[in-house]
């Protein structure tokens, strides 16, 4: 091929750019000096995403040119934009950007249908012939329907560990994924294959399925279209989402598969896992909108999930700043984790990056693969989409020339293009050759509304053109600016970026060829691929090649690489992902025993289902969401960054991927991931069951409360009743636990149940009185008081007064609570025997029979005891010798009557008058 001058070629530019706007070349044939091709047809695009905008052109022009109601659009349209037929009516799936002046109400009389929301953004079915009408209301910023995306085991357990895992070798048990969701977005599943059932082969683990795609059927509670399936009657008999694709079946057969309940070769790396399938339309917003569905799901069965996206997408800034990432960065959390491949594309030139120094030019020719000429050697014609993304706050222009590389002459040529300026252009570029062969170019300009950048989108068909020779050479004008352009990449629509051997035209590299949807977000783990197997040998025994062939353990060739255009390093890990045996669709008739692919089968004598090799960043993508899945059965809080940062810092590094600094590499990110050595770290980094003190169950009184501590020295404390602090002071019953936060972000499992019983207190009691006996209500647990001291030893139901004062009584039950203070009685001198006064107890009065006289206070010192009758004659005496609790006066011999007791004490004389009644 000839190379042009470098001179030559120069000169060529500089004529151009001195003429700006208007785009003239000095060495034009018949077209010399003309201005650049205006566009035939220009539509306004504000608030519109691009390809918001090319459904409105396509509309446009397909009405003009058939004269048919958008009901009856060709099913050709509805696919290209993913359209949604509902009632009768279409509709289309996108994101809505809004403030907070958007009043819901006005969407819903315009039949617009909100799906799931997130802050600022939110998914809805926009009616299609309202979509201008809807970017006009009052809060809504912009409009973007959803991009279109595509579906991007034997050794792969045994080369991450996981075999490891499942056994709980040098692991405190084994995990196998329970108690854990697993939710697929995706396409192509056999609900039936044995894979998906328990490993008894007793009961399907798929506990619920979204078909997004249906048009009959009950919708997801909170959702308006396709058809949810919850029991497992309604699954089964399902059979399949659709007969002709088998991706979504191979993908969780790899995250979740038992292995056909026949032979653990091929289990799945979380066998135990619930799963739930999103059949997905193949466009961002309904990925969304599974994502809200799966986690929603796993909330209400109160269950952490793992959410793998094996699906690519390639418009978008690759930044992370997409509405789809921004949705993604707002719904994931705790428990709530995402995983995405990181694409296919890691072995072609899809990618143009430049940085522009001054006032400054970029060209580069775009490359086809779909066309007529490939034959021949050229890639110049054929069909494709160019995505470009200047720098925010920067101009970025461009232009596209029609160059034949055989004369090196310009043909034809576009006008320069403004990325800032909101419009959809349409413009033909016509050849040279005599025979008009045209180049069809559709072109649409705006700032993006999320990050404030200029973009076009570019959407080429030249594939009539059979001029070879003539290349679409791309020409883009900045200042002191980045500018990043992508080929769109879905085969056969594959463009890239070539300078032809031309010296100063730019050639493309595979860099920054992660994909939206699993390759940009900041809160997905996006996953790169490596060789796990070359070769394999099929069902028939025979042997074969991987398609992309190189040696095992090395990076797959099609692996995506970062960065993201934002600089971070992606994929964050890689995982096998060439020649991968998974379950595949038995209603998928490409698959069977004669297919070179399928390399095992399972039967059940009626029924055959297969397993067979796959490749791609999608099969490595599953085997990290089933890793995931087994931290998250040990550590259900697990969030995306801790996620990311026990695969990052137990990554396994070999002679393939050398040695990675602690930044990553654009390749491998961190390595290869280690199921075993994360859930080793994980174990370690999780604190223990912390242990509430005072331990066992603790009574209080009501009005009372008690201190509850955790141990000391962590970062953060949750208590079941809300409390954030390490101690708690309770008065309520009830059940308290604690977890704690280390200072790396881990949480403890609850701690055991601290019992805090609340002990009713006693009923106040009533006292009475009798001569001075006073009686409680209460028939045990008093405690008698005079004037507010406790009379020590003073605890029966009855008290009898021996001095003057206040009296009252408090109960106790058996768990130390007391009631409130009974009634005070006061007792006077009136009611208290004088005697009992001094600590004498005379009785009985009347006396029959005998008369005592205790002394029951140690200080009291008798000396001597007489009784007299009324005539003053002497009748007892007793001279006390020695000190007697108790004397007895025997009263036999005495009359009825009234006689006079003396007692003389060592420093006081007493009398007392008794009765005797016989």
């Amino acid at each position: 091929m000839r190379k042009i001058k470098l001179v030559i070629l120069a000169l060529l530019m500089i004529t151009q750019l001195s003429a700006l706007p208007q785009k003239k070349v000095v060495n034009l044939k018949s077209k010399s000096g003309k201005d650049g091709k205006k566009p035939s047809a220009v539509i306004s695009a504000k608030g519109l995403s691009p390809q918001s905008a090319l459904l409105l052109l396509d509309m446009k022009k397909l009405e003009e040119s058939k004269g048919r109601p958008i009901s009856e659009y060709d099913t050709a349209l509805i696919e290209k934009y993913c359209l949604i037929n509902k009632n009768g009516n279409l509709y289309v799936n996108a994101f809505v950007i809004h403030n907070d002046s958007l009043d819901f109400n006005v969407l819903n009389e315009k039949s617009v249908f909100v799906n799931s929301k997130v802050n600022s953004i939110f998914t809805a079915l926009i009616p299609v012939d309202k979509i201008v009408e809807i970017s006009n209301v009052c809060g809504v910023k912009s409009i973007r329907i959803g991009e279109k995306c595509d579906l991007k085991m034997d050794v792969a357990k045994e080369m991450t560990w996981v075999d490891w895992v499942h056994e709980g070798l040098d692991l405190p048990q084994s995990f196998m994924g329970d108690g854990v969701v697993v939710g697929i977005i995706d396409g192509g599943f056999d609900y039936t294959h044995p894979n998906f059932y328990d490993i008894d082969g007793e009961h399907t683990r798929i506990k619920r399925v979204w078909e997004q795609n249906a048009t009959t059927g009950s919708h997801p509670s909170g959702f308006n279209y396709g058809r949810e399936l919850k029991t497992e009657n309604e699954i089964l008999n399902a059979q399949c989402d659709r007969n002709d694709l088998s991706h979504g079946s191979h993908v969780t057969g790899i995250a979740a598969g038992c292995g056909g309940t026949v032979d653990e070769t091929y289990m799945g790396v979380a066998p135990n896992s619930d799963i739930v399938l999103v059949s997905t339309t193949m466009q961002d917003a309904g990925i969304a909108d599974g994502i809200a569905y799966i986690i929603a799901y796993a909330n209400s069965v109160d269950k952490p999930c793992v959410i793998n996206m094996s699906i690519g997408g390639w418009f978008g800034p690759k930044d992370g700043g997409s509405a789809f990432d921004q949705y993604c960065d707002e719904i994931v959390g705790p428990g709530n984790l995402l995983v995405g491949a990181a694409g296919n594309e890691g072995y072609e030139d899809f990618h143009l990056g430049y940085e522009f120094e001054g006032q400054d030019t970029v060209l580069s020719f775009l490359k086809f693969y779909n066309g007529d000429c490939i034959d021949l050697g050229y890639y110049s014609t054929g069909a494709g989409v160019i995505d470009v993304w200047g720098e925010s706050g920067k101009s970025l222009r461009f232009a596209l020339n029609l160059y034949n590389i055989l004369d090196d002459n310009f043909e034809d040529w576009t006008e320069y293009y403004d990325a800032s300026v909101s419009n959809t252009y349409e413009v033909t570029l016509v050849d040279d050759s005599g025979w008009n062969f045209e180049t069809n170019i559709t072109i649409q300009t705006g700032i993006d509304a999320l990050n404030n950048k200029p973009r076009a989108m570019i959407a080429i068909d030249n594939t009539t053109s059979l001029s070879c020779p003539n290349y679409l050479l791309l020409e883009m004008i900045g200042s002191n600016s980045t500018v990043n352009a992508w080929g769109y990449t879905n085969s056969p629509l594959i463009t890239t970026f070539s300078d032809l051997d031309y010296s100063n035209v730019w050639l493309g590299d595979p860099y920054s060829t992660v994909g939206e949807i699993g390759g940009t977000g900041n809160s997905i783990i996006s996953v790169g691929a490596y060789t796990s197997k070359n070769q394999w040998t099929d069902f028939n025994g025979n042997t074969h090649n991987a398609p992309v062939y190189n040696s095992v353990g090395d990076l797959a060739p099609f692996s995506s690489m970062g960065p993201t255009a934002d600089g971070r390093v992606k994929p964050e890990i890689t995982a096998p992902g060439n020649v991968v045996v998974s379950s595949v669709n038995s209603y998928d008739q490409t698959y069977n025993s004669s297919n070179g692919y399928v390399v095992y089968g399972v039967t059940d004598g009626n029924r055959d289902w297969w397993f067979a090799t796959m490749q791609g960043t999608s099969m490595a993508a599953p085997v990290v969401t089933g890793i995931v899945a087994l931290l998250l059965e040990k550590y259900p809080e697990l969030t995306i960054n801790q996620a990311k940062q026990l695969l990052k810092d137990n990554a396994w590094k070999d002679n393939f991927t050398g040695n990675i600094p602690s930044t990553g590499l654009i390749t491998w990110g961190w390595g290869k991931v280690d199921a075993h050595e994360s859930m080793k770290d994980l174990i370690e980094l999780i604190p223990d069951k912390p242990t509430i003190t005072p331990v066992g169950t603790t009574t209080i009184c009501e009005g009372e409360s008690v201190t509850l501590s955790a141990p000391s020295g962590f970062a953060h404390y949750e208590w079941s009743n809300g409390a954030t602090t390490r101690t708690i002071t309770v008065s309520n019953a009830g059940y308290y636990r604690v977890r704690v936060k280390n200072g790396a972000g881990y949480i403890s499992q609850w701690s055991a149940n601290k019992h805090v019983n609340v002990a009713d207190n006693p009923e106040t009691p009533v006292i009475t009185i009798s001569g001075n006996v006073l009686t409680s209500s209460a028939l045990n647990g008093n405690q008698w008081y005079r004037n507010g001291n406790k009379i020590s030893g003073a605890t029966g139901r009855t008290y009898t007064a021996t001095q003057y004062g206040n009296y009252y009584t408090i109960v106790t039950n058996a768990y130390g609570c007391e009631s409130n203070q009974s009634n005070t009685i006061e007792v006077t001198y009136d009611d208290i025997d004088e005697y009992e006064a001094k600590g004498i107890k005379i009785y009985p009065n009347p006396a029959k029979d005998k008369l005592y006289v205790d002394f029951y206070e140690s200080k009291i010192q008798p000396v001597m005891l007489s009784l007299s009758d009324i005539t003053g004659k002497m009748v007892y005496s007793n001279n006390i010798k020695g000190h007697t609790n108790t004397f007895v006066i025997p009263l036999d011999n005495m009359l009825n009557g009234c006689y006079f007791l003396k007692i003389v004490l060592q420093d006081d004389v007493v009398t007392k008058k008794i009765i005797v009644e016989k």
